[in-house]
């Protein structure tokens, strides 16, 4: 009996350790890290298979492409927003996430971007349809992108 409570208790803090660290912020990076031309890792996606982020000293740019065939269409590019741990660290040296925000006519589409590592790089997209008459649902997604 003492086995199986010892094992429950094993599982259970395991689950809740995986929970913590699974919601662990970002790598903390230096804002020009983000900067280039990134390229999803699946190469055969249906959502987003490349983007660009532009940084200059004055502001930050994103630029987008989505799956459609016979070629990418351009989301365009947009200003984005570099967001830290503290309004007292500097954005350029504790970059959390850029945040960019499309308008398709259509849709509302949040871009988050998370650098995961030196050369791989998180999106994740929430969007929502902006017709009345539009009954699609809002959906979310999440790509994994590497340096191209």
């Amino acid at each position: 009996m003492t086995g199986n409570k010892d094992t429950r208790y094993l599982i259970i803090i395991s689950t809740v350790i995986l929970y913590f660290w699974s919601c662990m912020p970002a790598l903390s990076a230096d804002l020009n890290l983000y900067s280039g031309s990134w390229i999803n890792v699946n190469e055969h996606t249906k959502g987003i298979p490349e983007l660009n982020v532009h940084i200059t000293t004055s502001y930050i740019t994103v630029q987008v492409w989505g799956s459609c065939t016979p070629r990418y269409c351009d989301w365009g590019r947009v200003e984005a927003h570099a967001y830290c741990t503290s309004p007292a660290k500097s954005a350029s040296d504790d970059t959390q996430a850029v945040i960019a925000n499309f308008n398709s006519g259509f849709s509302l589409s949040t871009v988050i971007l998370r650098l995961l590592n030196h050369d791989r790089l998180q999106a994740e997209i929430y969007t929502r349809f902006t017709k009345p008459t539009d009954r699609r649902s809002p959906y979310t997604a999440v790509y994994t992108f590497k340096r191209k």
